[in-house]
């Protein structure tokens, strides 16, 4: 009688190939997370006079982004985002929110860095949304930067 190790194969699991792809994946996650947290770190350890708030109103917003428009363009561009648009206070959000367009392949870690950037920028830190979250019924409540 003769012992023999057989590969189990359970179904389900995937290939080497997707295995090597998920892998992939996973790796490039990690390091955009290590990318972000290093940046993050940076900008507290050099600057840690800045502060910043959340916007009070949207007039506030709005007044902020115009007088930086240049440097706040530049950081849209940096992360991928485009075509600023306030959403007013709601009883759910009492603060404006920014509303963006944001490239193929950017995530949230490009929107945290908008965030913090703005924030450097104009000393208001607003909450940026992707216009594909805003729902479709309040689209047309969406304002464009005047």
């Amino acid at each position: 009688m003769s012992l023999h190790t057989r590969r189990r194969v359970v179904p389900g699991t995937g290939s080497t190939g997707e295995l090597a792809g998920l892998a992939v994946l996973i790796a490039v996650g990690l390091s955009r997370l290590v990318e972000w947290l290093q940046a993050r770190a940076h900008t507290e350890a050099n600057d840690p006079a800045v502060r910043v708030r959340a916007p009070v109103n949207e007039a506030e917003l709005s007044v902020a982004l115009r007088q930086h428009a240049g440097e706040a363009e530049g950081a849209a561009s940096r992360h991928g985002a485009s075509d600023f648009r306030i959403f007013s206070e709601t009883a759910v959000e009492p603060r404006p929110v920014l509303v963006v367009d944001l490239e193929e392949g950017r995530d949230y870690f490009d929107l945290d860095a908008l965030e913090e950037e703005l924030g450097i920028i104009t000393g208001l830190r607003p909450h940026i949304v992707t216009s594909a979250s805003v729902l479709p019924e309040e689209r047309a409540d969406l304002k464009p930067l005047r």
